[in-house]
């Protein structure tokens, strides 16, 4: 059902272009709330889902539920492609680059990968590399990270597992 639930709320996301309510928002707290939200969704699929947030009181300009909206769609798409057993770390730390700080937050998972040609696609629209999605849900990640000021990227490698690398500036 949260999966039905998501979808739809990624079709509706997509659909409605958005438009953020961005106040100053701690970074850790947001992140938090979403852990603890999916946590029983990776707990029931037999995955281990980890955080470790090293940013203090660290604010950004940010709608908190859109933030968390990116790490359920971010965590779900790993759990489909980690399997019984694996790990999905969540991180987030402060980091400098060009003399200021910004905040960097990654989801990691120990999954299937993604290969190498469909890496520059992962956020395009309706792109997809199973049934079970239409392929809006990191393409809803990119516009919220980017209405957040922030940047997402992605690296992966095959049987290894991906890693999601967002940066937002910091208040």
């Amino acid at each position: 059902m949260r999966s039905l639930s998501a979808v739809v709320n990624n079709v509706l996301r997509f659909h409605s272009g958005g438009s953020s309510n961005l106040k100053p928002t701690k970074l850790s707290d947001a992140l938090r709330t979403a852990v603890n939200f999916v946590q029983p969704l990776a707990r029931q699929t037999g995955v281990l889902l980890t955080s470790q947030l090293t940013l203090g009181a660290t604010e950004i300009a940010a709608d908190a539920t859109e933030l968390q909206q990116v790490i359920l769609n971010l965590v779900c798409n790993a759990l489909r492609h980690t399997p019984v057993g694996g790990l999905i770390r969540l991180g987030a730390r402060l980091e400098c680059k060009s003399e200021k700080q910004i905040a960097i937050v990654e989801v990691a998972d120990g999954g299937s990968g993604i290969r190498a040609e469909d890496l520059p696609h992962v956020f395009e629209a309706g792109f997809t590399t199973t049934r079970q999605s239409p392929g809006l849900g990191l393409t809803v990640c990119q516009r919220i990270v980017e209405q957040h000021n922030g940047t997402i990227t992605a690296t992966s490698e095959l049987g290894k597992g991906s890693t999601f690398r967002m940066e937002f500036p910091i208040l």
